[in-house]
């Protein structure tokens, strides 16, 4: 019995640029990176070399070096997708598990990911959680049965 070929990984060019900024912060250490990203040093060394780069990735890449892109929100999309890609083959393999197992799983890796969006939130600046306070105009906004207006009608009882 033999077996299956483990399955090709593909990066968009934002991951393409990200990771070869990661090369450069390491000192160009493609097994230091490779250890810290899981991509394989091989195909770092290919993206150096040109291949698989197109003018997309270099111009990304610039903008990540120069500081005009935030290398630090970068790197974050790039663990939330990592993240996405983990939970959809993890959730693939748990064929062999319980149900109450399943959802426990599933909770766990949600926690995961909107621990890593609200870290990224934080540093745009945004709010990580959304607070609301309705006022309530009592029974007064509503219109007493009888009214000519048919909107929010409340009987009388």
């Amino acid at each position: 019995m033999s077996t299956p070929a483990p399955s090709r990984r593909s990066y968009s060019d934002a991951d393409k640029a990200v990771l070869l900024a990661f090369v450069e912060a390491n000192d160009g250490d493609l097994q230091e990176t490779s250890r810290q990203t899981g991509v394989p040093a091989r195909t770092l060394n290919a993206w150096l070399l040109g291949r698989g780069v197109n003018d997309d990735v270099v111009q990304l890449y610039e903008r990540l070096k120069s500081g005009e892109d935030d290398l630090l929100e970068a790197v974050r999309d790039l663990q939330l997708t990592a993240a996405a890609s983990l939970t959809v083959k993890l959730l693939e393999s748990v064929d062999h598990m319980q149900p109450k197992e399943q959802i426990d799983l599933l909770g766990k890796l949600n926690v995961g990911v909107g621990i890593l969006t609200d870290k990224k939130r934080l540093e745009r600046g945004e709010a990580t959680q959304i607070t609301e306070t309705k006022k309530s105009g009592g029974l007064d906004t509503y219109r007493r049965k009888g009214d000519t207006e048919d909107a929010n009608v409340i009987s009388e009882e």
